[in-house]
């Protein structure tokens, strides 16, 4: 009965994000005269944004806090349903480009939270070594604001404003839910779940902008389901992937805009702006590929172009985070512990500022030492670690191994698709350039991602910092989805050998992790069964309806 309560749960639950967000996607698509494969990532972008603010509303009164969640939701299915009253919204809503990549969405969500429930249902302990409770501190900040609590003290020796709150804006947008029975134990892990799972979408939203041809777009989605880091980071829901499906939405709306120059959408820079402002409120980390930006010429050339869109576009970016930076100065003070840990080096708590700690710091350290803990970022970012010598003595031992490397370091995250750099290499000497039309739009995207890389292992004060999950995601995937177009390149049944082997890897590293053991009875062989059902329907679907490359 539970099982059957939970499967209704994930349904209108998913439902109700999608519906909620069509609307506004549409709306959003018809005024900034946007292709419609755009309309899902802006409806949630608005969707996103009208929970921050509604999240505010807790500050003066829960019960009303509770009443303006209640009345967004509506508003916004409201707007969906005059929306497709419309004929032209209507047959947006209606396109591949749209319901495709909800389709996907829907399959992989419910995928995650199968093997989820298959590991016994705590996400820091689910597929990976022991994860700390970071994944349910924005629950925690939600449940405080809808019970009408104090949120100081928060958590140990954190605050409240230490983290952007995009996540709990959001669970609190689902939490009226409450009143029709739902089970506030389950209503958090889906609909967190499906906020990072939204890196699916948005990642489709961007290759279809890149004219990715239907075979390296299909080949991507597999094995990107197929990815150890994609399902611990949508099972473990600190909200870093959903920043980074923010982020790749708004670089999508950039590259489309300077792609078609002279013509100018200057309404799609607010888009883009809400979406990156919605991106830095959802996690820090994300900053590193935002100070990579100004290496993209796209950029430089929609600048030059469109002067004061661009400046227009700032503004709103500027204040949409004021509510967040005024929280962080006035109602919970300083707000400031991740950037002085991360880039002054500073762990224990003190009095200084962000800008004082950065400068005792850095007036400490000598050059030498700067350039060795500079190598020790690129030591820790690229070199496995030693296996221990029990390692290869039991299976759960071997698997602890690989997962564990493969969340810290982004050659172990990258796996077979390293193959794919070596390609892309080999054919740029050899002068072939098998791949997608817009293969510049792909250079341009590479050399931001190394930017940001290289800003990455700059910035982080300490040696050994530059671990995975303290950088940007935006990195991470981008690095992947080049690399999947590289070993696309290959002849194709090489390309699908290592398809295979990469779904073996993830099989028996992830999907049958034996350190947390895995629930064996009658209910566990169902959630198995369902998995790999919904494995099958997702790789059909991107097999029978993904489109050819678009015109745009």
């Amino acid at each position: 009965m539970d099982s059957i309560l939970q499967i209704i749960e994930y349904v209108v639950l998913f439902a109700y994000i999608v519906l909620a967000s069509m609307g506004w996607g549409a709306l959003c698509c018809e005024r900034m005269k946007l292709p419609a494969r755009f309309l899902f990532m802006l409806g949630f972008g608005v969707l996103a944004f009208l929970a921050y603010l509604a999240s505010f509303v807790f500050l003066l009164n829960a019960v009303v806090g509770r009443i303006a969640c209640g009345l967004v939701g509506l508003a916004s299915l409201g707007v969906t349903a005059r929306q497709w009253t419309h004929p032209g919204a209507k047959a947006s809503m209606l396109q591949v480009d749209v319901w495709l990549p909800i389709l996907l969405l829907f399959f992989y969500t419910a995928s995650c939270l199968l093997v989820l429930l298959l590991h016994g249902g705590d996400p820091s302990h689910a597929v990976s070594h022991q994860l700390p409770p970071d994944n349910i501190l924005p629950r925690m900040l939600a449940d405080r604001l809808w019970n009408g609590a104090s949120v100081n003290p928060f958590y140990e020796d954190w605050l409240s404003s230490d983290r952007p709150p995009l996540q709990a804006a959001l669970y609190l947008l689902c939490r009226p839910f409450e009143f029709l029975k739902f089970k506030t134990e389950d209503i958090y892990p889906i609909t967190s779940i499906l906020f990072q799972t939204t890196w699916l979408p948005a990642l489709y939203l961007l290759a279809r902008g890149l004219h990715f041809s239907r075979f390296a777009m299909g080949f991507m989605l597999v094995w990107f389901a197929g990815s150890g880091f994609f399902l611990v980071h949508s099972i473990y829901t600190w909200p870093k992937l959903l920043s980074a499906s923010l982020f790749l939405g708004g670089l999508s709306i950039l590259l489309f805009c300077a792609k078609n120059l002279p013509k100018k959408y200057p309404a799609a820079l607010l888009g883009l702006s809400l979406l990156w402002a919605l991106s830095l409120l959802s996690h820090g980390g994300i900053l590193f590929s935002f100070l990579a930006v100004p290496l993209l010429p796209s950029a430089w050339r929609l600048a030059a172009a469109q002067p004061r869109a661009i400046l227009g576009a700032l503004a709103v970016f500027i204040l949409m985070s004021l509510p967040w930076a005024a929280y962080q100065k006035f109602y919970d003070p300083p707000g400031n512990r991740l950037i002085k840990w991360h880039l002054g080096g500073a762990i224990p708590i003190d009095s200084r500022s962000s800008g004082e700690t950065l400068r005792d710091s850095y007036g400490t350290l000598t050059f030498h030492q700067w350039l060795q803990n500079r190598r020790g970022n690129l030591q820790v970012s690229l070199f496995l670690d030693r296996p221990q010598a029990d390692t290869f003595q039991s299976v759960a031992g071997l698997q602890y191994y690989l997962t564990s490397e493969g969340f810290f370091r982004i050659t172990a995250v990258l796996g077979l698709l390293n193959i794919g750099f070596v390609v892309l290499v080999a054919s740029c000497l050899m002068k072939k350039h098998r791949g997608p039309p817009d293969g510049s739009a792909c250079g341009e995207l590479l050399l931001m991602n190394i930017g940001c890389y290289l800003i990455w292992i700059v910035l982080m004060f300490r040696p050994d910092s530059a671990i995975v999950h303290q950088g940007s995601y935006a990195m991470i995937i981008l690095f992947m989805m080049i690399a999947a177009l590289g070993i696309t390149k290959l002849p194709p049944w090489i390309s699908l050998s290592l398809l295979a082997c990469q779904w073996t890897f993830f099989t028996f590293a992830y999907l049958y992790y034996f350190p947390v053991p895995v629930i064996m009875d009658a209910t566990g062989f169902i959630n198995q069964g369902l998995y790999w059902i919904l494995t099958l329907l997702f790789s059909l679907s991107v097999w029978a309806f993904l489109p050819r490359t678009s015109n745009d």
